[in-house]
């Protein structure tokens, strides 16, 4: 199972702030237009949908409740 925080690189403690700085690093790194490297489409959707999740306050509480976890990580694409 894929943890949305380790995607991004962050920890679960984890400020609004922080987590905004680190999908824009990584989309930097994995964007298409940028990387040619096999994955690197892949890992920018995961990026993408880690986000999503986690900059909303709701959907973020949602995650942190284990319960929910299973159904926002079958948002995340196998390498």
């Amino acid at each position: 199972m894929y943890e949305l925080y380790t995607i991004l690189g962050i920890n679960n403690t984890a400020s609004l702030k922080e987590i905004k700085t680190a999908y824009r690093r990584n989309a930097k790194l994995y964007h298409p237009d940028k990387n040619n490297n096999k994955g690197a489409n892949k890992q920018f959707i995961n990026i993408s949908n880690a986000y999503e999740i986690l900059s909303n306050n709701d959907t973020k509480k949602k995650y942190d409740n284990e319960q929910y976890k299973e159904q926002y990580n079958q948002k995340i694409i196998d390498s």
